[in-house]
C-alpha cells in the first residue's frame, strides 16, 4: 500500500520512465521496474514501511556452480558498484540444486575481490551487503542501498522499555489504518493521536510522520547512506526532499497525547520528543512552538478519563486516532494481580467506552448552546496489536466484527502479533 500511494503521489515532477509494483505473493519483497534514478532516490527519502531497498544487478538462472560463477562474473564487470565501496557478501539458497550457502558465499567474495571490492567478515556490521539469493535455480544478485538502516529514525536517544515496536512495523500500522479511514489523512481535517501504553512513544511519533507524510531523519542520513556513493545519485534532489519533508512537519497541526503508566518510562518520552523534533528539522527555538505538539500524561489507560479530552478542548478534532501497543511483559504473562478476563478484550470495551463518552460529551453541552451548531464528536479508529490468537478473538468478540476492518499479521518481540484495525 505503501509502495503505490509514494508512486502514484511523487514529490517529483513526472519522469519519462513508468515504474510497475510487482507482488510475488512472498512476505519479504516487492519488485518494483522501470524506475528512474531520481524516482529511486524517493522512494529512498521516503519509504517508512520498508526495512531495505535493494538495487537488482542481475538474475540468471544456474544449477551448476561453474554457471554460478559465471554469473557473478557477467552482472559485477558492469562495473556498476562505486569502486571505493566496501561490501559484505550474503547468500540465501532455497529450493535450489546449489544448496550450500557457504560454498555459495566464498564464490561471491571471490568474485567480488576480482572487481576490486574488499569483503567484510561474515559477523562484520560494516560494509554495504551484496545479496546472492538462489531460489529454485534461479540467482538474483542484488546491493543493499540502505543497509537495512531505514527503520532507524534517530529520535530514540535511550531507550528504557523492553522490546521496543521497530518503527518501519509502526509505520506498518499506521499504513493499514490508513487504507481503513482515508479520510482522517486528507489535509484539510483535524486529527489528534492519542497514544495509550505509550512506552518509547514509537506509534505516537510515527502517527505524526504519516499523517503529516513526512519521514524524520532524513538529514541526519545524508552521507550515510550505501546509496548515495553511487554514480546515478543526485544530492540537489535529496536535499530538495528533506526540505519538503522538514516544511510538512514544520506545517502539520497533529497533536499526540501519550499515556504511559511507567513514571520511568513517562520521563523517557519527553527526551524522545525533543529529539523527534530535531530529527524533522525543528530547530530547539522552535520546539516550543511546533506545530506538532506532544503531551504527556502518567496514568492508567483503564483509570484515565481526562487526557484523551484534553487535546480536543485545544484543538477540536475530527478523528481521534488510538494506536495501541500492550506492554511487551503483559503479553508474556499476566500480572498476578490482573484480572482474569483477556487484556485485548478489556482494552476494546475501553476504547468503546471511550467512543461513547465523546458522542455523549456533545449531548450534554449547556442548556443554552445550540446543538446545531455544535462541531460533531470526533470519530475514534485505530490499531490494536493482539500477542496471541486468543487475545485477537477476545477483542473481535467485544468490537463485535462490523466495528473491524482488516487484521494484519506480524512478527515483533518473538511473537506472533495481529494487528487488529477498527474504527468505531
Amino acid at each position: 500500500m505503501e509502495a503505490q500511494r509514494l508512486l502514484a503521489h511523487s514529490w517529483l515532477p513526472p519522469a519519462k520512465e513508468r515504474p510497475r509494483l510487482e507482488d510475488d505473493g512472498t512476505r519479504t519483497h516487492l519488485r518494483i521496474e522501470g524506475l528512474s534514478a531520481s524516482g529511486l532516490t524517493e522512494l529512498v527519502a521516503r519509504a517508512r514501511v520498508a526495512e531495505d531497498i535493494e538495487w537488482v544487478l542481475g538474475e540468471g538462472r544456474c544449477t551448476e556452480f561453474p554457471a554460478y560463477e559465471a554469473l557473478l562474473k557477467k552482472f559485477l564487470s558492469k562495473e556498476v558498484l562505486p569502486a571505493a565501496l566496501a561490501v559484505q557478501a550474503r547468500t540465501d539458497a532455497r529450493g535450489s540444486r546449489l544448496f550450500h550457502e557457504g560454498a555459495l558465499r566464498e564464490r561471491l567474495e571471490t568474485a567480488l575481490v576480482a572487481c576490486g571490492h574488499p569483503t567484510r567478515t561474515e559477523g562484520s556490521t560494516e560494509g554495504t551487503v551484496v545479496f546472492a539469493r538462489l531460489e529454485k535455480d534461479r540467482l538474483t544478485l542484488s546491493v543493499s542501498l540502505s543497509d537495512r538502516r531505514l527503520a532507524q529514525r534517530g529520535y530514540k536517544a535511550s531507550l528504557s522499555a523492553p522490546a521496543p515496536l521497530r518503527e518501519e512495523l509502526a509505520a506498518g500500522c499506521w499504513e493499514m489504518l490508513r487504507a481503513a479511514t482515508p479520510e482522517a489523512f486528507e489535509t484539510n481535517v483535524s486529527t489528534m493521536v492519542w497514544c495509550p501504553f505509550a512506552g518509547s512513544g514509537t506509534f505516537g511519533f510515527e502517527g505524526v510522520s504519516a499523517l503529516a507524510d513526512a519521514t524524520p531523519g532524513l538529514r541526519g542520513r545524508t552521507n550515510t547512506l550505501p546509496c548515495m556513493q553511487f554514480s546515478w545519485w543526485s544530492a540537489p534532489t535529496w536535499e530538495y526532499l528533506v526540505k519538503k519533508s522538514e516544511t510538512l512537519i514544520r506545517e502539520s497541526t497533529v497533536a499526540v497525547s501519550f499515556l504511559e503508566r511507567d513514571t520511568n518510562a513517562s520521563a523517557s518520552l519527553s527526551v524522545h520528543a525533543d529529539a523527534f523534533l530535531a530529527a524533522m528539522g525543528v530547530a530547539p527555538s522552535d520546539a516550543k512552538n511546533a506545530n506538532s505538539r506532544f503531551e504527556v500524561t502518567s496514568g492508567d489507560f483503564f483509570g484515565d478519563t481526562t487526557s484523551f479530552l484534553r487535546f480536543p478542548a485545544q484543538c477540536p478534532a475530527q478523528w481521534i486516532l488510538v494506536p495501541v501497543n500492550p506492554p511487551y511483559g503483559v503479553r508474556l504473562a499476566h500480572r498476578s494481580d490482573s484480572p482474569k478476563d483477556a487484556l485485548s478484550a478489556r482494552i476494546a470495551l475501553r476504547l468503546l467506552d471511550v467512543a461513547k463518552r465523546l458522542q455523549d460529551a456533545r449531548k450534554t453541552a449547556p442548556g443554552d448552546a445550540d446543538k446545531e451548531t455544535l462541531p460533531k464528536p470526533p470519530r475514534v479508529a485505530g490499531v490494536l496489536l493482539c500477542g496471541s490468537e486468543d487475545e485477537w478473538k477476545s477483542a473481535m468478540k467485544s468490537f463485535t466484527p462490523s466495528l473491524v476492518r482488516a487484521t494484519h499479521h506480524f512478527t515483533q518481540g518473538g511473537l506472533d502479533i495481529r494487528a487488529l484495525v477498527f474504527v468505531l
